[in-house]
């Protein structure tokens, strides 16, 4: 646990974990195989360790072994594994520390997937880059980028990298969805592969939405809760375990702040400070005390406090207003310590 940390993004889906404090510093730990904690080595690290010296970062998102983050200034820094040129610096040579992307210094967020990125600059314009087997890139095409190229000419509000597959938020709060859709986690009611942004239904209500391995997760302006998707170990949250390719509401609660689709769990917020946990199980990364999987959520603990989850591989992290950060699961036999 640590006491000064303000702003912590998202978790990996493998297995390393960076965030920010609240003095602009970068953190990490965990598997270093790819050097994609950035420290210039190869070593994995099992506990809490600053990146560099630097004071300057807003914003970090982790993918499969690499890790892109953007600073104050508004520039964009990747490193770690680029075997299909998810880094965007125009090769497929890996990285172990950050590299700054081009000039551009209107960055305004990024979010890393499985081996592909996409990022919105201060223009609302969408950029992406790396693995496109599925089309996940949404350029029309299953071609590999090494370098950022921009989707369409829309205006995109946020957008959120799975498992080969992106969902988007569009200005005008439309959902968008493309990429790999072997369990209907693109909502569109079939499993075709898309390979280019298309919109989910007619609803113009979107207000966040997660992409987690083969599952989504969303929330609209009126505090309710949608998944769709794979849901082998229920983490779609529906009371069984049957998949769904298009957007269902869970339960009947309107109080819902945030949401985070993991591998195969899902980790959500309520505007009460509560934190709930459904889905797989067998590493304690519900943080229910015990390795139930759960097709429902459950509440974790008493605390209403939380302000922030990340539902990540097999492990979570959340951070609660204090500024304190827990972690359960498996976390790599690392101590968040420092």
């Amino acid at each position: 646990m640590d006491s000064n940390v303000s702003y912590f993004i998202r978790l990996s889906s493998d297995f390393h974990i960076m965030f920010i404090k609240e003095d602009g510093t970068l953190w990490g730990f965990g598997e270093n195989s790819d050097g994609q904690l950035g420290l210039d080595d190869y070593e994995k690290r099992n506990v809490l360790t600053k990146i560099n010296e630097e004071n300057n970062w807003i914003h970090v998102s982790c993918g499969y072994n690499y890790t892109i983050a953007i600073k104050k200034d508004g520039t964009l820094w990747t490193w770690g594994n680029n075997r299909s040129g998810q880094l965007g610096l125009g090769d497929y040579e890996n990285r172990k520390k950050p590299v700054m992307v081009d000039n551009s210094n209107d960055w305004l967020y990024a979010s890393a997937g499985s081996n592909h990125s996409v990022a919105i600059k201060k223009d609302g314009s969408l950029w992406v880059c790396g693995d496109n087997r599925a089309g996940q890139l949404g350029l029309l095409d299953n071609n590999n980028r090494n370098v950022f190229t921009r989707v369409d000419n829309y205006l995109w509000e946020y957008v959120s990298a799975g498992w080969m597959y992106n969902i988007g938020i569009k200005k005008g709060n439309t959902l968008w969805a493309w990429g790999n859709n072997l369990a209907g986690q693109l909502g569109f009611g079939d499993n075709q592969d898309k390979n280019e942004p298309i919109r989910i239904g007619m609803d113009d209500s979107w207000l966040y939405v997660s992409a987690g391995g083969y599952h989504s997760a969303a929330i609209k302006s009126d505090g309710t809760l949608w998944c769709w998707g794979n849901n082998e170990y229920g983490q779609l949250g529906t009371g069984n375990k049957k998949n769904k390719d298009e957007p269902v509401q869970i339960g009947k609660d309107n109080n819902w702040e945030t949401v985070s689709a993991g591998i195969n769990h899902t980790a959500a917020i309520k505007s009460d400070g509560t934190l709930w946990c459904w889905g797989n199980n067998e590493y304690g990364q519900l943080g229910t005390g015990n390795k139930k999987n759960k097709d429902e959520p459950v509440q974790i603990g008493k605390d209403n406090d939380w302000k922030f989850v990340s539902a990540g591989n097999n492990h979570t992290v959340a951070i609660k207003y204090d500024g304190s950060m827990w972690v359960w699961g498996d976390i790599f036999n690392g101590k968040l310590t420092n």
